[in-house]
């Protein structure tokens, strides 16, 4: 990853699911996104929007890195709420490193992570709707299309846990 990195540039690695039995999974949503991305020609923000707001497989230029913060009452989301403030405060390049080059971050799929936790109303409701507040923090903030288009994403991702949620416990 190294070797693409730019000033400028978020460089994206591939990643793949290791199931508990060290089964491996490369079509996950995630790494499909970043495989069809990486065809396209040059990737951007709105192309690779499910890895750039996670923690994985991204190398970021540590001087942007240092001027946002991880919002500690977050329970959960936080890596989201991050890299949204991150990237509508900056506008990076996106670099996939070749899919041949066999650059890849290998995810634990663990039962027990916040991402996989039970259904329960303060996970899937409360914990969201935390996310979504200071997402429209930042929508009230930015006002370029990209920023925009970017949060309103996440907060309907936000929204589909919370839907999910209302959906099975009527």
């Amino acid at each position: 990853m190294y070797r693409y990195a730019k000033p400028d540039t978020i460089v994206v690695s591939q990643i793949v699911n290791v199931d508990k039995n060290g089964s491996l999974d490369f079509n996950n949503s995630i790494n499909n996104q970043i495989v069809e991305a990486s065809k396209k020609g040059e990737p951007n923000l709105l192309s690779l929007n499910m890895v750039a707001t996670i923690n994985a497989c991204k190398l970021t230029p540590t001087r942007f890195i240092k001027k946002v913060r991880y919002i500690e009452h977050l329970r959960s989301g936080e890596d989201i709420v991050f890299f949204v403030e991150l990237f509508v405060e900056n506008q990076f390049k996106f670099t996939v490193i070749p899919i041949n080059n066999q650059a890849i971050y290998y995810r634990v799929m663990r039962d027990s992570s916040v991402s996989r936790q039970a259904m329960t109303y303060d996970f899937f409701v409360i914990q969201r709707l935390d996310v979504i507040e200071r997402l429209n923090q930042l929508l009230d903030k930015y006002d370029n299309q990209q920023s925009q288009v970017l949060i309103k994403q996440k907060i309907n991702a936000q929204t589909s846990f919370i839907n999910k949620y209302l959906s099975i416990n009527r």
